[in-house]
């Protein structure tokens, strides 16, 4: 009904007022309606606001509901008509107009009821001015990272730069080496993650514009709010050490091949390139035995290959045994056998070099008549003590009774880890039949009672 009604009053004309003035309207400030106007990035149109003054209508008497009508290409985008407005009318100090991309005419029209016949639809129009505006669009060019700069039009720009575009504008683009926030980026060219230029229309991924580092972009009318994106790849500095627990010790690591002592210098890689890295299997340090377990938060084995995409420190961890044996710092001896006297089997043994062996595990195999026991943890005792006496046991000649195998374990308290078993052998008899036998021969074994020649008590 607005349009119908807007054609209707245009094709009347202007009406030639019997007033002595006739009402009018001015822009104001002066200057006139724009020409051209621009769509903030990221919105959908741009308002533009005039501010009016209006003569020879506020407090004239002879004009019926003076209203103001407002159309864009033809549409009536103004709150009211001379039908739906109330008595006093339409005439707002500023009204602002919402304009899409594209070329538009916007009028602005002054009308009044004709006090004669009363009729809304047989209006007395007294001003319509009738302005063109052509409404362009912002296209973002940017890095694939925050700030930095960006090339547009052949002139260095903060990133990201909004290009005020219309259809068929062409937009030159280049990308620069340069540092952003804690990474250098560069236009990598390499043949693994290599850099290029991309965009997306609005509401859509991103395509592949170039592989270029300065490219060009034409602007199509759907283009608004259109992104243009140089991808620079990060250049990772990357680290590589160990990590041993009650150590000073730091190790060396293979990185590319070639050995370095760790932790190592940086290493510059391009995000997504490879490097390779190779921890070292084992070390010995003051009789503790570290062993490669992983690599912290990284998958793979103790060689293997990595694609960064930040900085990072690579770092093999270890897990830390005490050695513990006879060969290298045990030095588990047994008492000596003495035909003469009966002695329980005493171990003694060396203190381990580490401090923070805390403890010491003694564990017992027997094997008599060809029977083999299983392992049995016979006592732990702390750091500090070397021996330990078998109360079972008595130490023995020959293999002919008793075979005692004993093994003491060393236990390392910040890995929570015990030496590997190592069983040393002994001979030996029981001490407790030994015992047996003994208490036999105290019981009485017999009673009688005599009266020749002497009544006398005698046992045996």
């Amino acid at each position: 009904m607005k349009k119908i009604f807007y054609c209707f009053i245009l094709t009347m004309g202007l009406f030639t007022s019997s007033l002595a003035q006739n009402p009018y309207f001015l822009f104001a400030p002066e200057g006139g309606f724009p020409g051209t106007a621009v769509i903030p990035f990221g919105s959908q149109s741009v308002g533009i606001t005039v501010y009016l003054e209006y003569y020879n209508v506020v407090g004239n008497g002879n004009l019926i509901k003076p209203t103001l009508i407002v159309a864009v290409d033809g549409d009536v985008v103004s709150p009211y008509d001379l039908c739906s407005v109330g008595f006093g009318g339409y005439v707002p100090n500023s009204y602002t107009v919402y304009l899409t991309k594209g070329y538009h005419e916007v009028t602005y029209s002054l009308l009044s009821i004709d006090p004669n016949t009363l009729d809304c639809y047989d209006p007395m129009i007294w001003q319509s001015d009738t302005y063109s505006i052509t409404v362009k669009f912002k296209v973002a060019v940017q890095n694939n990272f925050a700030g930095g700069t960006v090339v547009v039009d052949g002139v260095t720009r903060n990133s990201p730069y909004y290009r005020t575009s219309y259809t068929s504008d062409n937009i030159t683009v280049g990308a620069n080496a340069q540092t952003g926030g804690a990474y250098s980026y560069i236009w990598n060219a390499n043949g693994t993650n290599n850099s290029d230029w991309q965009y997306a229309l609005e509401g859509s991924g991103f395509q592949q514009l170039s592989t270029s580092q300065s490219t060009s972009y034409s602007v199509s009318s759907g283009d608004k709010n259109t992104i243009l994106q140089a991808n620079l790849r990060k250049i990772c500095n990357l680290t590589f050490s160990n990590q041993f627990t009650g150590t000073t010790e730091t190790g060396e690591m293979k990185v590319n091949g070639v050995t370095y002592s760790a932790p190592t210098s940086a290493f510059a890689v391009v995000e997504q390139n490879a490097i390779s890295a190779e921890a070292v299997y084992q070390y010995t340090v003051n009789n503790i035995q570290y062993t490669f377990q992983y690599w912290q938060n990284e998958t793979g084995g103790r060689s293997t290959t990595f694609y960064p995409g930040a900085h990072k420190n690579y770092t093999a961890v270890y897990r830390g045994v005490p050695i513990f044996n006879d060969i290298t710092n045990r030095n588990l001896t047994f008492n000596t056998y003495n035909p003469r006297t009966e002695k329980n089997v005493k171990l003694t043994w060396s203190e381990h070099q580490h401090i923070s062996v805390t403890k010491y595990q003694i564990w017992r195999i027997t094997k008599y008549n060809g029977q083999m026991s299983s392992p049995v943890l016979m006592a732990t005792v702390n750091r500090g003590t070397t021996t330990w006496t078998d109360y079972s046991f008595y130490i023995g000649p020959t293999p002919d009774d008793y075979q005692l195998y004993y093994d003491v374990r060393a236990y390392y308290s910040l890995e929570g880890t015990y030496s590997p078993e190592s069983f040393l052998m002994s001979y030996g008899h029981d001490a407790r039949i030994e015992k047996s036998a003994a208490e036999e021969e105290l019981i009485v074994k017999e009673y009688s009672l005599s009266n020749y020649p002497n009544p006398r008590l005698r046992y045996s």
